[in-house]
């Protein structure tokens, strides 16, 4: 007889294995579809806690903003406002001669004459500022030589708007002053009209009390400025300098008003604001 030896079967490796997920047939090549399906869960489990917990790559839908309502300015504002546009400043006032008593009536009459003509005035300076824009922008590109036709139309329509607008806006002004200085003695009226038309010149309150030619006040301008460096720096001004202020400052009507402001400007001051916030 052969004899035999009883060996032990070597491990098949077609065998099931058990999985996590359960049993699986191993595949050639050693890939085992228990893996391949765990894998495959990772992933996805991946791919969900990206999409919640990184930034959404969308673009945000924007949020509709909700227009405000045009709201007009208060009577006080429009006041204050009004006042200072047709010259009724404490400065000038002050300068012209009023006293506090006199500042008050003025302001509450101007306060009472625009509690009905107070928007339509307000509008009419809108209008007037939109109204010099336009004509400014039509004609810088008309002298840059770029405007169409139909811009250099618009030129022409735009500075009739602005003439017209601007003397409505002008009759309104004068409405303002007269209610205003109803009732104050005619010089004093006739003071402040000299000192508002001076306004444009950048020099003190007590010049504008008497009327000068353009000269006159372009020498009076540099006079001061040539002062106030020299004072600055130490040194004094040029005997022509200080000529020609002395013979500006001993002119009767400007040394009174110049006293007007150091002795009254403050107690005007605190009369017009009072006056201008109480209305």
């Amino acid at each position: 007889m052969r004899n035999t030896k009883n060996l032990n079967p070597l491990p098949n490796k077609n065998l099931k294995q058990s999985g996590s997920f359960g049993h699986a047939q191993s595949r050639p090549g050693g890939v085992s579809l228990t893996v391949t399906v765990l894998l495959a869960g990772s992933a996805i489990a991946a791919l969900i806690l990206a999409s919640v917990s990184a930034p959404s790559m969308l673009p945000a839908a924007p949020i509709a903003s909700t227009p405000m309502p045009a709201t007009s300015p208060s009577p006080e504002v429009t006041l204050r406002s009004g006042l200072r546009e047709v010259g009724l400043t404490p400065i000038n006032m002050a300068a012209a001669g009023f006293s506090a008593q006199q500042v008050t009536s003025v302001i509450e009459a101007a306060s009472a004459h625009l509690s009905t003509h107070g928007e339509a005035f307000r509008l009419g300076a809108a209008g007037v500022r939109t109204a010099r824009q336009q004509f400014a922008d039509l004609e810088a590109l008309a002298q840059s030589g770029r405007a169409s036709v139909a811009q250099l139309d618009a030129l022409a329509l735009a500075q009739s708007t602005l003439a017209q607008s601007t003397t409505s806006h002008a009759e309104a002004k004068a409405a303002l002053l007269a209610a205003a200085l109803d009732g104050i003695p005619p010089e004093l009226s006739q003071t402040l009209a000299t000192v508002r038309f001076h306004a444009a010149w950048e020099v003190p309150a007590q010049y504008k009390v008497v009327a000068r030619s353009e000269a006159d006040w372009l020498h009076l301008r540099e006079a001061l400025a040539e002062s106030r460096i020299m004072a600055a720096s130490g040194q004094a001004p040029s005997e022509g300098c200080t000529q020609f202020l002395g013979d500006a400052d001993a002119d009767a009507a400007v040394s009174n008003a110049k006293a007007r402001l150091e002795a009254h400007s403050q107690a005007i001051t605190d009369a017009w604001n009072t006056a201008a916030h109480g209305n």
